[in-house]
């Protein structure tokens, strides 16, 4: 069997990296979409803003000298009506194929930003003028970010549904810091750039039944309502996690997971579950949303008990807001924070992949700075309060109001404070 996947980024180089670690004899074939191959799209603004160098994160050299991945551009890629893939001179009827998908605007005037080279021309349009106008989803931000560091002005038209209102107004909040002002999605822009990131529709493959805004797959990837072995990753897909509830995909991060669950899948292991992993950067904070959000399971008419902490000392712009079931099962978690704490989200995520329980992850504790000491760790401190008002504070009370058991000897088992004071011993004495 052939293994083809169509897409030259990051998740699509990554899938094909991870799927040649597991299997090596089978024949796998990148079609890709840039002459740069392996570019993280997370870096296409940085690069357009002349921040970074090179957008690539995996070279083609390892691809296709290490991994003995065969490299052709997408002008040599074709499918038949029937769903046959053609490749330069080369047929297949019935391959494996895994799609990267991205959304697009693909209208006149806007430069959606999907590889690097449109990443160079959007560079080129900024030396025409200095005024951005930013469109997409909270993934949008990152070409905010970018933008901003390279000195333009800034406007943004976007979506946050993958924030709680609260956590998305410290957003905002920070974006009118930033002086970004918040506009319409608009039609037209005399003397500014429009630029696009990750809203739109789904590259169309009618052949193979892919087409509207979101192509819906499993943790494994697989596209549902496929009898063919059809799997797609990317902004321009929406997960069903086990349960039942379903997510788009918000960044690069979450693409990396569904790429790592591919590789996985494809060789018939079990996967875990696909939660939302929507990351992005803006100045020196990072926001994250992992799992569901409140409003989420307010919809769905689930009841959740919810907690926000921030944090102090070392942790005071640090805020985490954490999400459960009133059975104690972890279901999201948000945070805010500065660019030196964010590698804990990868833990967070962790924790919510799992479905962690209250009382088993209340229980972390960061080590003691003994420079700076302090007590202040809202991650603990959210998780802890979290399990107390969902299971400690009510069994607390239930253990209160219950009658006192009689012990073996015909004695009262009540709490020393229940007991006449008379009957008291506080000093020890018989």
């Amino acid at each position: 069997m052939v293994l083809i996947i169509v897409g030259g980024d990051l998740g699509a180089c990554y899938a094909a990296h991870e799927f040649r670690k597991l299997v090596r004899r089978e024949e796998v074939i990148l079609v890709a979409d840039s002459a740069h191959v392996g570019y993280a799209r997370t870096l296409l603004p940085y690069y357009a803003a002349g921040l970074v160098k090179s957008p690539v994160l995996i070279g083609k050299g390892t691809l296709s000298i290490a991994d003995l991945i065969k490299v052709v551009p997408k002008s040599s890629f074709e499918l038949t009506p029937d769903g046959e893939a053609k490749i330069g001179g080369g047929s297949y009827a019935d391959p494996r194929i895994l799609f990267s998908l991205w959304p697009s605007l693909r209208e006149r005037g806007v430069v959606d930003l999907l590889t690097p080279e449109d990443a160079e021309l959007l560079r080129e349009k900024m030396e025409e003028g200095r005024r951005v106008i930013v469109i997409g989803g909270c993934a949008a931000l990152l070409v905010v970010d970018a933008m901003l560091r390279a000195g333009a002005e800034v406007q943004l038209a976007w979506g946050c549904d993958c924030f709680d209102d609260d956590i998305a107004s410290m957003i905002a909040e920070d974006l009118r810091r930033l002086s970004v002002k918040i506009v319409e999605v608009p039609r037209s822009a005399q003397d500014a750039v429009i630029v696009n990131y990750g809203w739109g529709s789904a590259p169309n493959f009618p052949q193979l039944g892919l087409r509207g805004t979101k192509v819906r797959v499993d943790s494994g990837c697989k596209v549902a309502g496929q009898t063919r072995d059809i799997y797609a990753i990317g902004l321009a897909t929406e997960v069903v996690e086990p349960e039942g509830v379903m997510h788009s995909v918000e960044s690069e991060e979450e693409v990396l997971i569904q790429a790592l669950n591919f590789a996985s899948a494809a060789v018939g292991m079990r996967v875990p579950a696909v939660r939302r992993y929507a990351v992005v950067r803006l100045g020196e904070r990072v926001y994250a949303s992992m799992g569901l959000t409140q409003k989420e399971l307010e919809s769905m008419g689930v009841e959740c008990s919810t907690t926000r902490v921030r944090g102090w000392g070392v942790y005071k712009d640090v805020v985490v807001k954490a999400i459960a079931s009133r059975e104690g099962t972890l279901l999201g978690v948000q945070v805010a924070v500065d660019a030196e704490h964010s590698a804990v989200i990868g833990l967070l995520y962790f924790a919510v992949a799992t479905r962690a329980h209250l009382s088993e992850i209340s229980r972390v504790l960061s080590p003691l700075d003994p420079l700076e000491p302090s007590l202040g760790d809202p991650f603990g401190k959210a998780f802890k309060a979290l399990h107390r008002k969902v299971a400690l504070r009510p069994e607390a009370k239930r253990a209160q109001r219950a009658p006192p058991l009689p012990t073996s000897d015909g004695e009262s088992d009540a709490p020393l404070s229940t007991l006449p004071t008379e009957m008291q011993r506080t000093d020890g004495a018989c």
